[in-house]
């Protein structure tokens, strides 16, 4: 068994077909009443890393170079966590407690590091032995996490609007009279909860930030869509609910970050934006299947407004990390 890191310059379609296999087996044990991923998305997903938050990743091959064992895949952060690289590590079932997720945990690390980067941060599944690898490979843990599902079928009743507020959404590309405004709301995640040993630094964003990770994203083909809140009376936006889809996976889409100001809270405004989301997707993707959310177990108020919309299918996570 070997580990190589992909690349977009060299890995042919043979080595796609082997990863897809891999890449499908581990879907479908995590996630069995999931659509699995086509072969073009993982297509997509080697060729396309995205020079801004890159994503990359390793395969591990068996001996004759014929099949791919195990995956890991990173995305690259920047900001104030830039010494930290998200990262996944999968092992198709037959091949597991063979030191093929510690090779590839191991090969991360000396991929990381080379760049200056310290810390290695993931979630592990309280179903199956996730938690003891992560733990047998030095990980220290933070919040236990929610991953819930919603199935698209009859669209969500609407919600009345918020007074004073009113919708604003786009497609890929913020507005530019809205770019600075969003700039600074997304700041709101730094409040988001923390807790355990998994530390976050407050995030700072501004006008160019929010336009590199639009371009990376384009590049990845990967389609943000966002709709916020704005107060009528400023014109400033002050919740926001965002969504990512894959041109390449139409079936699946992620549910990303939810924020309100504080100031603004306890008005409904989560609801309403997540609520005007969900209409839109019905509306204006008729391929779409389900929409996958992650949520601390802590944030009851966000579980409680995605149960009412119909999140479901609900499984816990814990946040680890691997520092160094």
């Amino acid at each position: 068994m070997h580990v190589e890191l992909i690349e977009a310059s060299t890995i042919t379609d043979r080595d796609i077909a082997a990863w897809h296999d891999c890449f499908v087996a581990c879907a479908r044990d995590l996630h069995p009443e999931e659509p699995a991923p086509p072969l073009g998305h993982m297509a997509d997903l080697a060729r396309n890393a995205g020079t801004h938050r890159p994503r990359r990743y390793l395969l591990a091959w068996d001996d004759e170079r014929r099949r791919v064992l195990g995956y890991a895949e990173t995305h690259w952060h920047d900001g104030a966590e830039q010494h930290r690289v998200q990262t996944y590590v999968e092992v198709v079932p037959d091949a597991r407690r063979a030191g093929i997720g510690r090779a590839l945990v191991e090969a991360v690390r000396t991929v990381v590091a080379a760049d200056g980067r310290t810390s290695l941060l993931g979630s592990a599944p309280y179903a199956g032995g996730g938690i003891d690898f992560a733990r047998a490979v030095g990980a220290k843990f933070g919040l236990d996490e929610i991953r819930s599902v919603y199935r698209l079928g009859v669209p969500p009743a609407p919600v009345a609007p918020v007074a004073g507020l009113s919708i604003v959404s786009w497609d890929a590309r913020c507005p530019d009279e809205f770019l600075d405004s969003f700039a600074d709301l997304r700041a709101v995640m730094n409040t988001a909860p923390q807790g355990g040993d998994v530390v976050y630094p407050d995030d700072i964003w501004d006008a160019d930030r929010v336009r590199r990770i639009e371009s990376t994203l384009r590049e990845q083909n990967v389609r943000l869509y966002e709709v916020a809140a704005r107060d009528d009376a400023t014109g400033e936006l002050v919740g926001y609910t965002e969504v990512a889809m894959f041109d390449s996976w139409p079936e699946v889409a992620e549910q990303w970050d939810t924020g309100v100001l504080p100031a603004y809270r306890g008005r409904g405004v989560a609801s309403w934006v997540k609520t005007e989301m969900l209409l839109r997707l019905h509306r204006d993707h008729p391929a779409l299947q389900l929409v996958s959310t992650w949520n601390a177990a802590v944030n009851d108020s966000m579980l409680a407004v995605n149960k009412r919309l119909g999140y479901a299918e609900r499984k816990r996570w814990i946040e680890a990390e691997i520092s160094f």
